[in-house]
């Protein structure tokens, strides 16, 4: 199973995870980096890492691809001059550039899935594209029509209704609509970490307010949109319960007897997410006609190009990538 490994931004650690996943790839997999050959030196010079790896042009992967992991050298003007540990314009530039690439080249059916390592937001508007992360670009790239951002961990998955917004605008965005679109999206994807789907997931819907808004007390976002989401769902036939005060939400006694959180924003679904399985857990794209997953850090700036980032998040996304291309292959037949 090829996947297409893309390295993030090039000043963060997202080089010498991916190197470290190249010299060892997960158990049928191999990993296509796309980068530039360059900079992938320079990193494994400073850190005494040793490309075995053949390095091909676009050109020549696409005409004689190998057999095995192997680098797709992708130059960018200007990485000849780049410092580790700060975002630029070039460094945004290059990780649009590189995930486009493995985004086109999967969607054309010459790769298996992608994994990407992480990017810097502020790097990419400084590099002229004007996107909040990895799931716009690849919601524009592919022309999903629906996605969803969830983040999974054998301990715990969240996905999210908002992703990447203010606090004061996630009441105004949410929706009927997007809470079902969601819901459905995350249940189709569960469960990843059982050996069969053999029953529907049991999803926990958190409320919005305190205490779920305490029958309007703290706020109407309950009754007015999830509750009526919950409603149109359950007749679907989901198992749901909620919405749910999201401060006993994750107590273990409830984490036991459910498959998956639906988070309202952000922070609510990822902070005990990232508390209970950082390094392990893994974001997936939901919804895409190609299969896409990620680590679930950041660029990590103040640890880049040192050898101490550690490549378990990036371990995990590929095996999630090559269960979830499995799952589809198996429904297809």
């Amino acid at each position: 199973m090829k996947l297409a490994l893309t390295i993030g931004d090039p000043a963060g650690v997202g080089p010498e995870l991916a190197l470290q996943v190249l010299a060892k790839p997960l158990a049928g997999t191999s990993p296509i980096l796309f980068a530039c050959a360059d900079l992938l030196h320079r990193v494994a010079a400073t850190l005494d890492y040793e490309i075995t790896a053949p390095i091909v042009s676009k050109e020549s992967f696409l005409t004689n691809p190998p057999n095995g992991p192997a680098i797709i050298d992708l130059p960018v003007a200007g990485l000849d001059t780049l410092q580790a540990g700060a975002p630029s314009a070039v460094s945004g530039r290059a990780a649009y550039h590189w995930f486009t690439e493995g985004i086109d080249l999967t969607m054309a059916g010459h790769l298996d899935a992608v994994v990407t390592c992480p990017l810097s937001k502020e790097a990419l508007h400084l590099g002229g594209h004007h996107y909040d992360g990895h799931t716009e670009i690849l919601t524009e790239r592919t022309g999903a029509e629906r996605h969803a951002m969830m983040l999974t961990a054998p301990e715990i998955t969240a996905a999210l209704v908002t992703t990447h917004l203010p606090l004061a605008e996630v009441a105004t965005r949410l929706s009927v609509a997007r809470i079902c679109e969601v819901t459905r999206l995350c249940a189709e994807a569960l469960p990843l970490w059982g050996e069969e789907k053999k029953r529907t997931p049991k999803l926990a819907i958190l409320g919005l307010n305190p205490h779920a808004g305490e029958n309007g007390l703290f706020g109407n976002e309950e009754k007015e949109v999830i509750e009526p989401a919950l409603k149109i769902l359950r007749k679907e036939g989901f198992d749901l319960i909620g919405p749910l005060a999201a401060d006993t939400a994750f107590l273990p006694s409830l984490r036991e007897k459910v498959d998956g959180y639906i988070a309202m924003y952000h922070d609510q679904g990822l902070i005990p997410l990232k508390t209970l399985a950082f390094d392990e857990a893994v974001n997936v794209t939901l919804g895409l006609p190609i299969i896409r997953t990620s680590v679930d850090h950041g660029t990590a700036f103040n640890l880049a190009w040192q050898g101490k980032a550690q490549a378990n998040s990036l371990y995990m996304a590929c095996k999630v990538a090559h269960r979830l291309t499995t799952q589809k292959s198996k429904n297809r037949t």
